[in-house]
């Protein structure tokens, strides 16, 4: 498996709240992420590690500042018209989250920690895009924190 990190562009917008994103480039959960792939432990080990390190590496070249409160939206670029169940990417969106912020490495630290006190995370959206390349495209946003 070679690994391929890019480099990501940021997508800061003029008005707060800022937005950051970056692209993944699997056309469909690795092995071992999918709530339908029944495969080794091994694999879904190996995959998490390498999603978790590619992400650090992505929102560290974007150099976010540490921030109070973020939402990362994970969006999934289909080509194929085809059932897709956005709740199943949930052993996909972990490693992602972690790479942004977690208490342990490899970790951005964008915020103090994954929980749901420092980080949104709303369910990963499916877009049918049959004239572009599959994907995923990961967008962290800014969340202003009322006192």
């Amino acid at each position: 498996m070679t690994l391929d990190f890019g480099t990501p562009t940021p997508t800061q917008s003029t008005h707060a709240p800022h937005k950051w994103s970056f692209e993944l480039n699997y056309s469909s959960p690795p092995p071992g992420l999918s709530a339908n792939d029944t495969g080794s432990k091994w694999k879904r080990i190996n995959s998490t590690k390498h999603i978790r390190t590619e992400v650090y590496y992505k929102v560290k070249a974007l150099r976010i500042p540490t921030l109070q409160r973020i939402r990362v939206e994970v969006e999934w670029v289909v080509v194929v018209d085809r059932d897709r169940d956005a709740s199943n990417l949930g052993l996909f969106t972990k490693p992602i989250y972690d790479g942004i912020g977690a208490k342990h490495e490899p970790s951005a630290h964008v915020v103090a920690d994954d929980t749901a006190a420092f980080m949104d995370t709303p369910t990963p959206t499916i877009r049918l895009a049959r004239n572009e390349r599959a994907r995923f495209i990961v967008t962290i946003t800014e969340v202003e924190v009322t006192k």
